[in-house]
């Protein structure tokens, strides 16, 4: 990906800021499963978000972007279940009975806003913050969250297959679509506007994560990917 490094570095960068926040920091300190029910609940409403999302976005791709069909559709197929797969596991470790149990708590307002990214861009039909967005932003912010997740479920005997396919899965989703991108001139307003659109994407990623500890934080970054407050 190097002919991307103007984006993928400060990307990158932020994504690894995120991970030294409070969060990442209370995932490591946890000692029972039971802990995870508040973060699973808000996860569940992402991945039951995600498919729709990206089956929107496909709809409105416009002709001359048609090779997007692809990696829209592949992505859409991959994350189709995994909002099932997620009830399992709560279901296995008894954080809920049934899925309807879920319901009983809303999506917090960070969740919804993470999640309304999505249908925005897709509603404005642009492909390209899309994939910079969507894709190489958030889904990195999640692929980290994955990393640190899947080992911590091991560690509690509560291993699933939900959080150890998003290892890979997102790790992939992170640079899907890059090589689609219809303006990668370094440096060109367009460009820039793209990385700058990404890089919010990642402040409103941590303050949803955050909010489902109950934590309000809304970190800002420039457009190197070093973080401002």
């Amino acid at each position: 990906q190097t002919s991307y490094a103007w984006f993928l570095g400060p990307i990158s960068k932020a994504a690894r800021h995120v991970t030294s926040m409070p969060f990442f920091s209370w995932v490591n300190e946890q000692s029972a499963v039971a802990a995870f029910k508040p973060v699973a609940t808000q996860v569940y409403y992402h991945s039951l978000s995600l498919p729709r999302a990206i089956g929107l976005m496909l709809s409105v791709v416009p002709n001359d972007r048609s090779e997007l069909f692809q990696p829209l559709t592949k992505h859409a197929y991959e994350e189709a279940d995994h909002h099932l797969l997620l009830v399992e596991w709560m279901i296995r470790h008894c954080l809920i009975q049934s899925r309807s149990d879920i319901y009983e708590t809303a999506p917090t307002v960070e969740t919804s806003s993470c999640i309304n990214i999505a249908y925005e861009i897709a509603m404005a039909r642009d492909c390209d913050l899309w994939i910079t967005c969507m894709n190489s932003a958030i889904e990195l912010c999640f692929f980290n969250f994955f990393c640190a997740l899947a080992p911590k479920m091991r560690e509690l005997g509560a291993a699933h297959r939900y959080f150890d396919v998003h290892v890979e899965a997102d790790a992939e989703h992170s640079t899907m679509g890059l090589k689609f991108l219809s303006c990668a001139k370094e440096g060109s307003p367009r460009s820039e506007h793209l990385k700058y659109a990404a890089l919010n994407s990642i402040s409103l990623w941590a303050s949803m994560a955050h909010s489902w500890i109950g934590i309000s934080v809304l970190p800002k970054f420039n457009l190197d990917g070093d973080i401002l407050s």
